[in-house]
């Protein structure tokens, strides 16, 4: 039984979802304004290296287009490497989100539903599953609430980032194969990496084999939110269900 329902929906508006909001609102307007002159930086660098390349080049051995080649090719090759850099952050930050998420739940779970002698017991609240049984057997089917499939999916994502290739990386994959489709293909040649799910994944933390959004980003606070607040909404009700 949940003791405590008008404590906890207050907390979780005045505290949980303000920290979520919070965690989102770094991100875009700390993190990804670093980002935003990437082509400005790699021809900054391109040209520097010109310069460098020119000045200790010898003349007999190269010619000014073969060093203005391997310019272009550094500064390509450093703005590749940073989209790659940001891409693993955006990934990063959906494996933030859903932990940050999972220690709410939990601290709600430990603090309300399990009893002093329980809440250091790590059985009982260390997986999410734990917590959905704890909570219906207290009254509320958190898998009903309309974002818990979307707050599943972030946590395949976060899981897939954080281990690369394993059962979470498959499921994923079945769920939403697009998340593993480079929206920013590098031609090479006549091919191109677009619209060619990556088979394996390896490196998500460096921007590789799983391409997370700013848009899947938005869509995982949002659900992350609305459960909070359907939650709330939901302990109030059990309240005025009691005393009427």
């Amino acid at each position: 039984m949940i003791r405590n329902n008008p404590y906890w929906a207050n907390y979780i508006r005045e505290v949980f979802i303000p920290e979520v909001t919070a965690f989102a609102d770094c991100f875009v307007s700390k993190i990804l304004p670093a980002f935003e002159n990437l082509d400005d930086e790699a021809e900054k660098m391109g040209q520097e290296e010109f310069t460098r390349l020119g000045a200790i080049a010898n003349a007999d051995a190269f010619d000014m287009g073969d060093i203005a080649e391997m310019a272009q090719d550094r500064a390509i090759s450093h703005y590749l490497l940073m989209k790659g850099m940001l891409q693993g952050i955006i990934n990063l930050f959906a494996v933030g989100l859903y932990h940050m998420f999972e220690q709410q739940l939990f601290m709600f779970y430990r603090k309300e539903i399990l009893t002093k002698e329980q809440e250091n017991t790590f059985g009982l609240f260390y997986k999410i599953e734990n917590v959905e049984k704890g909570l219906r057997e207290s009254g509320i089917d958190i898998t009903y609430i309309s974002s818990w499939l979307k707050i599943k999916e972030l946590g395949l994502v976060a899981h897939t980032v954080k281990h690369a290739d394993g059962p979470s990386a498959q499921s994923l994959k079945s769920h939403r194969p697009d998340l593993f489709i480079n929206p920013n293909p590098v031609s090479k040649g006549f091919l191109t990496d677009q619209f060619i799910i990556s088979s394996q994944v390896f490196q998500p933390l460096t921007g590789k084999d799983l391409f997370v959004t700013i848009s899947d980003l938005s869509s995982y606070v949002a659900g992350i939110k609305q459960f909070w607040f359907e939650l709330a909404d939901a302990l109030e009700k059990i309240v005025e269900h009691e005393s009427s």
